[in-house]
């Protein structure tokens, strides 16, 4: 079923009906990355390692 329509994925005319879903996936995954680091960041403790206070 994959190979008989592959052929579309590659003309000009069809290449808007794969780039755009991918470009739309990798952007939310993206962000999805950039949330969790920024959560990560927000809620880790540091801590000073020689007497154990708050930063």
């Amino acid at each position: 079923m994959i190979r008989s329509t592959y052929g579309y994925m590659l003309t000009d005319q069809y290449a808007y009906m794969v780039l755009l879903p991918a470009t739309k996936l990798f952007l939310v995954v993206l962000s999805a990355v950039f949330l969790s680091n920024g959560l990560k960041d927000a809620f880790e403790l540091r801590f000073d390692c020689a007497d154990k206070k708050r930063i």
